[in-house]
């Protein structure tokens, strides 16, 4: 099973609407918040759990992604769960100086010269998202730099979208 972090406040739900919405075509989701848990169905044999949380757990034995909401709250770099890659806005200056002295790689997202992922374009629940550079996977395969059109259902802030497609192709879901 594949893990998705969305770490911060609970009530900044549009990044959760995102990921269930765009990971949805590509993988069975268990969705589980504080107030929540919802199976979703979908016609892959990938499955993927998303845990909402605004406190991190302690994680043992799993690797996945964790996706920095704008509205985290600040911890200590040493609880940042081993074998998850970090994904935030590149806007997100909290984010990226909490990161910074962190010795893996992080995925930034936003249209800044140094952002993993961008946006192309948008335009009526269609994005077009570039890779910026090449990538590692978790499965460790490489993922070269391309453009992607990613479709979904509701009107959401670029940095959701960038941030859901970024954790498809780091946890091997889209590339396949």
């Amino acid at each position: 099973m594949k893990t998705v972090i969305l770490y911060g406040d609970q009530k900044e739900n549009e990044m959760d609407s995102a990921f269930i919405d765009i990971l949805l075509p590509y993988t069975n989701l268990l969705y589980v918040s504080e107030k929540y848990i919802v199976k979703k169905q979908s016609d892959s044999k990938e499955n993927t759990l998303i845990i909402s949380c605004g406190k991190i757990p302690q994680i043992k034995n799993m690797q996945g992604v964790f996706i920095f909401k704008n509205s985290f709250c600040d911890f200590e770099i040493s609880h940042f769960p081993d074998n998850f890659i970090p994904i935030f806005d590149s806007q997100n200056l909290k984010a990226g100086n909490t990161l910074k002295n962190i010795r893996r790689t992080t995925i930034s997202c936003g249209n800044s010269k140094k952002s993993t992922f961008s946006l192309s374009s948008i335009k009526e629940k269609v994005a077009t998202v570039s890779l910026q550079r090449y990538i590692s996977t978790l499965d460790s395969n490489t993922v070269e730099p391309l453009d992607t059109c990613i479709f979904f259902n509701d009107d959401y802030d670029i940095n959701c979208i960038l941030s859901a497609v970024a954790a498809l192709f780091l946890l091997g879901l889209k590339n396949k």
